[in-house]
């Protein structure tokens, strides 16, 4: 069963293969039965050193086009958009996955997460239509499309 963890680890092995530094910023662990007060909220899921300059991005998985709704990014004590949003270079990589179809991944920079923002959400019709994606091939994606 493919996960969010392994479209970030195909997205730092992406970055890698280039020659590009990409770390992915551990969850903390939760234990059964844990009563811990507090933990430490992450920010976002990868940070990259893109030629010396700072790349914060957030890594969405979905099995199929559906909407993405802003309320996604809006967990309690952490809201991963404005996180997003304190870096020039800020990104959300949305993985559409469909078994024997479609791996394809949609970029949205951050005028688009500022859309986002505005708009609350994007239908599943302008997911479909996006214009800025990347398709996967054997677990990478060749972001030199892109960036």
């Amino acid at each position: 069963m493919r996960k969010e963890q392994t479209f970030c680890t195909e997205i730092i092995n992406s970055f890698e293969q280039k020659g590009i530094w990409a770390y992915k910023i551990p969850d903390m662990p939760r234990f059964k039965g844990q009563k811990t007060r507090f933990s430490i909220k992450k920010p976002f899921d990868i940070i990259v050193d893109y030629y010396s300059r700072f790349m914060a991005i957030e890594c969405k998985f979905s099995r199929g086009f559906k909407a993405m709704n802003i309320s996604q990014f809006e967990k309690k004590n952490n809201n991963q958009i404005d996180n997003l949003l304190q870096h020039n270079l800020c990104y959300i990589f949305l993985n559409i996955f469909i078994p024997r179809e479609i791996n394809r991944l949609l970029i949205f920079d951050r005028e688009a997460i500022g859309d986002l923002v505005l708009k609350k959400r994007y239908t599943k019709k302008e997911l479909e239509a996006w214009p800025k994606y990347i398709d996967g091939r054997q677990g990478l994606y060749y972001l030199s499309e892109f960036f």
